[in-house]
């Protein structure tokens, strides 16, 4: 199994049970204790997971609050930048569009060319500083109270600003997306709001990146049958996609190619 591949299996036993021992991790993937250890102290740099004498465990506040969007930032960038180059498709001249706070969604806001013309709605303080010196781009910032890890806004203010709008086209994020089709984030806080701007838009996109196919968190918000697309990249496998797809969801898979 490739690293990658077994890092992801790590977090999702952390994500479900809390902590994982090394000597156990050993015997699941056949490799030195060695190969654990720099596995676990690799993932403790990007998530918050705190290790332990005999392995790892997953640090309590992460049970409710998103991991800090600058861990998040650097994970899986090229994936990412994929998944924006084809969102950027979804989007037309003149379009209202709204961009949910999280490190996908902030690509897509970089990616959006010099010379297109919408009116974006945001909850995310740093896709609002990113488009508010686009002179092509009127940019609105949804108030409300201010999470520190997502750099974003959330709660009933942000609720009851959102219904003003008539969106075009809402891109949600996501920290999980379960095989049985449902959306899920690390946040109860949030839910609210993504819930808000599936109902003002005409067009919904969830955009979430291969790594997060199959991992649990804590609270479901949607199901992918009543979104209009999952934007991922080509590292979904088919069995995950076709499973994803008997639960009637438009799997959209991003070109490899930037």
């Amino acid at each position: 199994m490739l690293r990658e591949s077994r890092q992801k299996e790590i977090l999702n036993l952390l994500n479900t049970n809390g902590y994982v021992e090394i000597s156990a991790l050993c015997r699941m993937f056949n490799v030195t204790e060695m190969t654990i250890r720099r596995d676990l102290d690799q993932l403790a740099q990007f998530h918050d997971i705190e290790r332990t004498r005999g392995g790892a465990v997953r640090s309590e506040t992460t049970l409710y609050e998103e991991t800090r969007f600058e861990h998040r930032i650097n994970l899986h960038s090229e994936e990412k930048l994929q998944i924006a180059s084809e969102a950027l498709k979804y989007i037309s001249y003149g379009n209202t569009v709204y961009f949910d706070s999280g490190s996908t969604s902030f690509c897509l806001a970089q990616s959006l060319p010099s010379d297109i013309h919408i009116l974006a709605v945001t909850n995310a303080l740093n896709i609002c500083s990113e488009l508010t010196y686009r002179s092509n781009i009127s940019t609105i910032m949804i108030g409300g109270e201010i999470s520190r890890n997502t750099l974003s806004s959330r709660g009933t203010l942000s609720e009851e600003m959102l219904k003003l709008f008539r969106l075009d086209v809402a891109f949600l994020g996501a920290n999980s997306i379960e095989l049985d089709g449902k959306i899920y984030t690390a946040n109860v806080n949030e839910t609210g709001l993504k819930k808000t701007a599936m109902r003002s838009a005409k067009k919904t996109y969830v955009l979430a990146d291969s790594s997060k196919i199959n991992s649990s968190k804590i609270i479901t918000y949607a199901s992918l049958n009543e979104i209009d697309g999952l934007i991922t990249d080509s590292g979904i496998s088919e069995s995950d996609r076709k499973q994803l797809m008997e639960h009637g969801a438009n799997v959209i898979i991003a070109d490899m190619q930037l």
